[in-house]
């Protein structure tokens, strides 16, 4: 079974840390969610969403 890609849509301008493809904590301050890195049992991703959308070429 493949696993989907995750949409960060829905988090403009938020911090957001995923772990085993899914999204487990989110918030505009970093400090907020950061006990959520720890959590995760194997390394987790953390990504800055953008506040607007961008086109990279």
């Amino acid at each position: 079974m493949k696993s989907r890609p995750l949409d960060f849509c829905k988090y403009p301008g938020e911090w957001v840390i995923s772990c085993n493809n899914h999204v487990i904590a989110h918030h505009k301050d970093l400090t907020k969610i950061r006990d959520a890195l720890v959590k995760c049992k194997t390394t987790p991703t953390l990504t800055k969403v953008p506040k607007e959308e961008i086109l990279i070429f």
